[in-house]
C-alpha cells in the first residue's frame, strides 16, 4: 500500500483521486486528496494547484503517465516518474519486508 511504502521509504506519499471513492482504509502515514472539481482530469488539475501552493517544488516527484500532466508537472518545476516505474519501485520497498 501506498500508506506501508511512506513508511518504509520516508517519503511523503499524497495520493490525489479524482472522486471520493468511499470507504477507504485508514492511513498513517500517506495523505489521500479527492479533486475538488468533478470531471475529467480532476485529479490532473489538483495535482497542479497543489504544486501552485508550495514555495518550492524541486523535492516533488509526480507519479503519472499521462503526457500532459508530465509536461505541465515538468513546467512547474517538479520532477515525474513514470506509474510503471513507481509500481516497481513500490513492489520491491514492499517485498523487502517480507
Amino acid at each position: 500500500s501506498l500508506d506501508e511504502f511512506a513508511r518504509l521509504t520516508g517519503d511523503a506519499v499524497t495520493a490525489v483521486l479524482d472522486s471520493d471513492p468511499g470507504d477507504l482504509p485508514e492511513v498513517a502515514q500517506a495523505d489521500v486528496v479527492v479533486a475538488s472539481r468533478r470531471g475529467r482530469n480532476a485529479a490532473d488539475l489538483e495535482i497542479l494547484k497543489i504544486l501552485s501552493t508550495l514555495d518550492t517544488v524541486e523535492s516533488v516527484v509526480v507519479v503519472t503517465s499521462d503526457k500532459r500532466l508530465r509536461e505541465k508537472v515538468a513546467a512547474a518545476g517538479a520532477r515525474v516518474t513514470p506509474s510503471g516505474s513507481f509500481r516497481g519501485r513500490l513492489d520491491e520497498a514492499l517485498r523487502s519486508t517480507r
